[in-house]
Order: C-alpha cells, then sequence, then structure tokens
C-alpha cells in the first residue's frame, strides 16, 4: 500500500483490480498506481493511512470506483462521507458531478460501478460487454434459465448466510457472470480468473465510460 505515483486509483477488490490493470494496458497508459482498499467498509481507513504517507503530498489526482448496488445516490453518499475524513469531499449530488473536481490542490474523481447513475456492480458490467457480441446470447440464455430454475427450487431465504447451502446468491449478477465463466473451455472459478484468461472483450462499446475516466487520471 506504499505510494509509488502520483496518480492513484483505489478500488474495492481483486476483480476490479484484475478489470483496471486489463483497461490501462489496452489504453496503452503507466503511471497509474491501483491500490485495493479492501472492501466498502475499509475505503475511510485506506484514505487515511494513504493521507499519513510523506509521498501523499506529492499525489496529484485520486480516482476512486465502487460499486453502486442499489443506490448510487447512497453509494456517492458513503464515499464523499469517507473522503470529509481527509478534506477532500466531494458534490452530494451525482446530476451536478463531473468526472474530477479539484481541492486542496488534489483532483478527486468517483466512479460508480456499472455507471454513474446506474444501480449495480461491475459484474453487471461485465455482463453488458459480453452481451455486446451477439454469438454469447444463446450461452447467456441458457445460463439465466439455469439462474432461474434454481431460484425456484432454492429460494433465497434459505441460501443467505449459511455455507454450503445451495441457491443464487443475493448479487445475481455474478452468478451470471461465474455461470459463464465456468462454460468455457477452461473453467474459470473467479472474475479475476476470466479477466486475465481474456475471456472478456475490452473493447466492447460497453467500456467506454470508464475508459473516459481512466483517462481522465492520466492526462491530468
Amino acid at each position: 500500500m506504499q505510494i509509488t505515483s502520483e496518480k492513484i486509483l483505489l478500488v474495492e477488490g481483486v476483480d476490479d483490480q484484475a478489470m483496471f490493470k486489463k483497461l490501462i494496458e489496452k489504453l496503452e497508459f503507466s503511471n497509474i498506481q491501483i491500490i485495493i482498499y479492501e472492501g466498502k467498509s475499509q475505503l475511510k481507513n485506506y484514505l487515511n493511512l494513504l493521507q499519513k504517507q510523506n509521498e501523499f503530498e506529492k499525489v496529484t489526482t485520486i480516482g476512486i470506483t465502487q460499486d453502486a448496488d442499489n443506490d448510487p445516490i447512497l453509494a456517492l453518499d458513503r464515499i464523499n462521507c469517507d473522503l470529509k475524513s481527509i478534506d477532500l469531499d466531494f458534490p452530494k449530488s451525482i446530476d451536478d458531478m463531473n468526472y474530477f473536481q479539484e481541492k486542496n490542490g488534489k483532483r478527486v474523481g468517483i466512479f460508480l460501478l456499472p455507471s454513474l447513475n446506474k444501480p449495480g456492480s461491475l459484474e453487471d458490467l461485465i455482463l453488458e460487454s459480453i452481451k455486446s457480441n451477439l454469438a454469447n446470447n444463446q450461452l447467456i440464455q441458457l445460463i439465466e434459465e439455469c439462474i432461474e430454475k434454481i431460484k425456484n427450487s432454492y429460494p433465497s431465504d434459505n441460501c443467505t448466510g449459511t455455507n454450503g447451502i445451495f441457491g443464487v446468491s443475493p448479487r445475481e449478477s455474478k452468478s451470471k457472470c461465474l455461470g459463464i465463466f465456468m462454460a468455457t473451455w477452461k473453467p474459470n472459478k473467479s472474475i479475476k480468473e476470466a479477466i486475465e484468461s481474456s475471456y472478456i472483450n475490452f473493447d466492447s462499446n460497453s467500456w467506454d465510460e470508464l475508459k473516459k475516466f481512466i483517462k481522465l487520471i492520466y492526462d491530468n
């Protein structure tokens, strides 16, 4: 977690890290340091730890990404509250929010996955990119039908919070992604594996908004 660049990108977990690494390579950018903050509840702690480093004074740009989940406004308020702890808080309205704003000599940007004003997660964005290839539609349809059958056979109240009980995760888009990536010549057990095995098409237009966000980190 040592700061090694003037431009840092804070991401939730290893899947996000793998995705952004591929996108940054795709754009042929360098000098953007990706730091995992290990989940929403830990962002504030990581921001405070980063601020205490001497190298933090040299940081010019901070990008933060996070899943919007069910409520983009709530997600933005949560990040804003965490940023306030180091006096880098952000506008509270998504409608008024640009990608980046400057405060106390640092440019701060927030990107809520899958996009700025939509509920969802990284997995929703991945699904969108997979669906952009019409050749995948039959496989996706089969996976979705399978998930519906599982949901009918194993109600969600019987499978949440207990290891070893079958059912569909409350994050249904992740179940769909993993189902698709297991149906490959070399099955992938995680989103990270699928990204690193090049099963995701990062040339799809689905990634354009996120590429723009990365470009704004790199260019300034």
